[in-house]
């Protein structure tokens, strides 16, 4: 298969998709380095999920996320500070 032979349109949405994941998981990472793989299990596999969300929704989805399944709710920003984020 060639560039020539990939539908304009479809390109466009699954360039749009990865931009989307790409952008979303540096917004997390601001968090923690390892928030965005936790924001993606909590969103079922699909970070692009979360983009319409605010942190605060997210925050709230995560820490519902690890309770279902039996994990100690992490905070986050701390361990983000302990990484040196901000």
């Amino acid at each position: 298969m060639s560039v020539n032979d990939i539908d304009p349109f479809e390109w466009a949405k699954r360039y749009n998709e990865e931009v989307i994941t790409i952008t979303h998981s540096m917004r997390f990472r601001k968090t923690s380095n390892r928030y965005p793989l936790r924001v993606t299990e909590a969103f079922d596999g699909n970070i692009a999920r979360a983009a319409g969300c605010t942190d605060r929704e997210v925050a709230e989805r995560v820490r519902e996320w690890e309770l279902a399944h039996d994990l100690e709710p992490r905070d986050w920003p701390a361990i983000g500070r302990e990484e040196g984020r901000s």
